[in-house]
C-alpha cells in the first residue's frame, strides 16, 4: 500500500490553529507527512486550491474523520437512526473521500458509529442523549460502511474504520451499550460482514487500551485478532482510564504487540496533541527506534 511504513503527524499535534498556519510551521520544521484531522479549520474559501498549492514532492496528506470541518458543527455518526443526520454524515464522508483522492492519499479514515444521538459538546465526556438500540445501530453502520466502500472504490480509494473508545464512565453496569467498533470481536464482525477488499481498519492503540481496561478484555489478544485488516495505526498513550493523547515512551504498551502481530507495514500516525516541533521530532525518532529494534521492516 502507498505510504506503508511512513509516519504521519496529526494536525492535532500542532495545537488549535488554522490549517494554513499548521502547514507553514510543518514545512518550516521539515515535517512533511500530515494527517488532516478533526480540529483543522482553514481560512481559505477553496480547500482544494489550498492543498493543491502545497508542493506534493515536499508534503503528503491523509484525511481523517471530521475533516474538512463543517461550517455548522455536528457529530459524524454512521449508525444514526435520524435520516437527516445519517445523510449528512455519509455526504461528509464522501466529500472527505473526494479530497483524499485529490491529494493522492491511500485511504480515508472514519470513526465507528454511536448508538446515541450526540452534539459536538458531548464528545470526550459522559455520553448523554437519545439512545439507539445497538442491533439497529449496527445494521445501519454496516450499511454505511458498505456504501462508503463502494463510493471509495470508484475513486480507487480505501476506507479505514477506527475503533471507538469505551471509557468506564460510559458503561452501563459494565456493558458497552453506546459505542460500536470497540472490541476485537466488534471489529472482526464488521470486516467479515462488510467483506470488501477496500474496507480496512485504523487501529487507535490509545482507544484500545482504555476500552480493554474498562471492559476487561486483553488488548494484545485484540491486536492479534484484527491484525489481518489493519492498514494504519494512531499512536498515543494514556493512563488506561482516559483517552488523553499523551506522548509515547519506550514503555508504551503496544510496541511488541504491533511488531509481533501486524501482517504488513501499516501507515503510522502520531496522534499526540499540542506538542512543540522538537517534541514531534523526538516522538518520530522514538517510533523509528522502537520498531527498528523489534522489527525493522515495519518503518521506512
Amino acid at each position: 500500500m502507498k505510504y506503508e511504513g511512513e509516519i504521519f503527524v496529526s494536525t492535532g499535534a500542532f495545537g488549535r490553529q488554522d490549517l494554513e498556519d499548521t502547514l507553514q510551521l510543518a514545512l518550516s520544521e521539515n515535517i512533511s507527512r500530515i494527517e488532516l484531522s478533526s480540529g483543522a479549520r482553514h481560512r481559505s474559501s477553496d480547500l482544494s486550491a489550498l492543498l493543491g498549492s502545497i508542493d506534493q514532492t515536499r508534503m503528503r496528506f491523509l484525511v481523517h474523520n471530521y475533516f474538512p470541518v463543517p461550517v455548522r458543527p455536528f457529530v459524524l455518526n454512521l449508525a444514526s437512526d435520524d435520516q437527516e443526520m445519517l445523510q449528512k454524515t455519509r455526504e461528509h464522508c464522501k466529500l472527505a473521500i473526494d479530497i483524499a483522492a485529490k491529494v493522492d492519499a491511500p485511504f480515508y479514515s472514519v470513526h465507528a458509529g454511536f448508538c446515541i444521538h450526540l452534539k459536538p459538546e458531548d464528545l470526550g465526556q459522559k455520553l448523554q442523549g437519545k439512545e439507539i438500540s445497538k442491533e439497529k445501530a449496527k445494521v445501519t453502520f454496516f450499511e454505511s460502511v458498505k456504501l462508503l466502500g463502494e463510493y471509495a472504490a470508484t475513486k480507487g480509494m480505501t476506507v479505514a474504520i477506527e475503533n471507538n473508545v469505551a471509557s468506564a464512565f460510559n458503561l452501563r453496569e459494565g456493558r458497552n451499550d453506546l459505542l460500536l467498533g470497540v472490541t476485537g470481536d466488534d471489529l472482526e464482525e464488521l470486516m467479515q460482514v462488510v467483506n470488501m477488499p477496500n474496507v480496512r481498519l485504523l487501529l487507535d492503540v490509545a482507544h484500545l487500551r482504555v476500552s480493554a481496561n474498562s471492559l476487561g478484555f486483553d488488548a494484545i489478544a485484540a491486536v492479534k485478532q484484527i491484525a489481518p485488516w489493519i492498514i494504519a495505526c494512531h499512536l498515543s498513550d494514556n493512563d488506561g482510564q482516559t483517552d488523553s493523547n499523551q506522548v509515547l515512551t519506550s514503555q508504551s504498551w503496544f510496541w511488541e504487540a504491533l511488531a509481533k502481530y501486524l501482517k504488513t507495514k501499516p501507515v503510522w500516525i502520531l496522534e499526540v496533541y499540542e506538542i512543540t516541533p522538537d517534541v514531534i521530532h523526538e516522538q518520530l525518532n522514538l517510533i523509528r527506534t522502537e520498531f527498528g529494534r523489534l522489527r525493522p521492516n515495519l518503518v521506512n
